[in-house]
């Protein structure tokens, strides 16, 4: 909770504390990797500030919003598709892209034997 605090948007941390300890951890890092997916996918890495967007996790969509604070280089958040998955228990991948016009994005998750590599 201390990172959230810091980093997240606050209704972020809301969400967080309402969520129950057990499922706390990795909510925070389905979170994380949105927010890490979305500003290295804008190219401005930690130059956008964390606590300026937000993501309501509503699956199967995965909701960006931008806080009060949104900076004026902020695109409108319906551009932005984002998919997420745990390949592993251990791992969790988020994936962000921008949408174009007519873009549409498909996100297919097979799984690969280290012997077919």
């Amino acid at each position: 909770m201390d990172v959230a605090k810091r980093f997240f948007a606050p209704a972020e941390i809301a969400y967080l504390q309402q969520v129950d300890a057990e499922h706390r951890a990795e909510t925070f890092l389905r979170i994380w990797t949105l927010k890490e997916a979305y500003v290295k996918a804008r190219g401005l890495g930690l130059n956008v500030p964390l606590q300026s967007f937000g993501f309501r996790l509503n699956p199967p969509s995965l909701n960006l919003y931008y806080d009060d604070l949104h900076d004026d280089d902020a695109d409108e958040a319906s551009h932005w598709h984002f998919a997420q998955w745990a390949p592993t228990q251990d791992y969790i991948i988020a994936l962000a892209h921008k949408l174009g016009r007519t873009t549409r994005m498909t996100v297919v998750q097979r799984a690969v034997s280290m012997a077919e590599l």
